[in-house]
């Protein structure tokens, strides 16, 4: 659990100081994560990628990455090669994101939708480092 900085009888321009070494040695990344429900997007997809045999991932993840909607794709090992993972208005966008973009990418063989029912909050704590 994160904990403020008077808690921890520390004051503000140490966990600055220190916040600061940790972004710049590499260990620790400032991210914003929005909650799509509220900016309009209420749609959100899994999508599992497996590659064609000779496909450079290399090209097909940065041709996902460069796609409005996509907010990050992960490497696994398993079924799948990828996951992507989507954020759009509504079904009918996802329809055209999966027929006009996801289908024409070269080296993709095959994927599977799982489409998002709810989404629950996204967590990541540490504890305290020192």
């Amino acid at each position: 659990m994160i904990r403020s900085a008077s808690a921890l009888c520390l004051i503000s321009a140490t966990i600055r100081n220190r916040i600061k070494r940790l972004k710049a040695s590499g260990v620790m990344d400032v991210i914003l994560v929005v909650n799509p429900y509220k900016i309009g997007y209420n749609t959100f997809a899994i999508v599992g990628i497996r590659l064609e045999t000779g496909a450079s991932p290399d090209k097909v993840v940065s041709t996902l990455l460069s796609t409005s909607g996509v907010t990050n794709v992960v490497m696994v090992a398993g079924r799948y090669d990828f996951f992507v993972h989507y954020v759009c208005r509504n079904m009918e966008e996802y329809r055209r994101f999966v027929v006009e973009r996801f289908r024409k990418i070269p080296g993709i063989a095959n994927i599977e939708s799982f489409i998002g029912l709810d989404l629950y909050e996204r967590k990541f704590e540490l504890g305290v480092i020192g």
